[in-house]
């Protein structure tokens, strides 16, 4: 029985991050403690893994996320974070969460001592 292996999961609301949830959510072959942060709820999903845990944290403001630990030491961190120019009303408030956000959370990943840090984006 092997320990679970530590997961931050940030966008799982999204296209990409809810994709990237339901696979480790799926996974049988290891288990996974997930902790997801977003500004809303994500529906309940069960794992396949029995020793998989899943922990939904919802935050107010995803800028204020940095200024808290967002992941565990030797975990894995992975941001699926993103917005078009539409959503977020002009291409500098784009620019503030795909590139400033993202940039902030996974240097924070990082400080709090994750051993694999990673932002995927759909093109």
């Amino acid at each position: 029985m092997s320990t679970p292996t530590p997961v931050t999961l940030v966008g799982a609301t999204g296209l990409t991050g809810s994709a990237a949830l339901a696979h480790l959510l799926k996974t049988t072959s290891h288990a996974f403690d997930i902790t997801t942060l977003a500004r809303k709820a994500i529906p309940v999903q069960p794992a396949s893994n029995a020793q998989t845990r899943y922990t939904h944290t919802l935050v107010s403001d995803l800028f204020d996320a940095p200024k808290e630990q967002v992941a565990q030491a030797g975990g894995i961190y992975i941001s699926c974070l993103g917005t078009t120019r539409a959503t977020a009303g002009s291409f500098a408030a784009q620019e503030k969460l795909d590139l400033g956000l993202n940039t902030d959370l996974a240097k924070r990943a990082k400080a709090d001592g994750a051993e694999v840090v990673r932002t995927i984006h759909m093109v």
